[in-house]
């Protein structure tokens, strides 16, 4: 949980958002797929960071590095399972408040 405390998604979202560089933005793909994966709620926390859209961005850029487009695959893998799961607990606890 020390990520959520010192912002540390946030800080890898900007990151990856204003970093021109191949390696860093890969470093920083590499960094959020392990947060995501880790918990639920570290899943939760990438996905409300907003950086998939980023991620799909670096990942079909033309001049993207090999490392780079292997790292945001692996984060969309193994990250996104966990983020589904978050998805798919929020949709069921949804339609079953809405049921009372």
């Amino acid at each position: 949980m020390n990520c959520f405390l010192s912002q540390g998604v946030t800080q890898l979202a900007i990151t990856l958002a204003e970093e021109q560089e191949d390696h860093i933005q890969a470093a920083a793909a590499w960094a959020l797929g392990q947060i995501g994966r880790h918990t639920p709620e570290h899943a939760k926390a990438v996905a409300v960071a907003n950086v998939l859209p980023k991620l799909l961005e670096c990942y079909l850029r033309a001049d993207a590095s090999e490392d780079l487009q292997t790292k945001v695959r692996l984060m969309m893998d193994r990250g996104l399972f966990q983020m589904k799961k978050v998805i798919y607990l929020w949709g069921f606890l949804t339609l079953s408040l809405s049921w009372y």
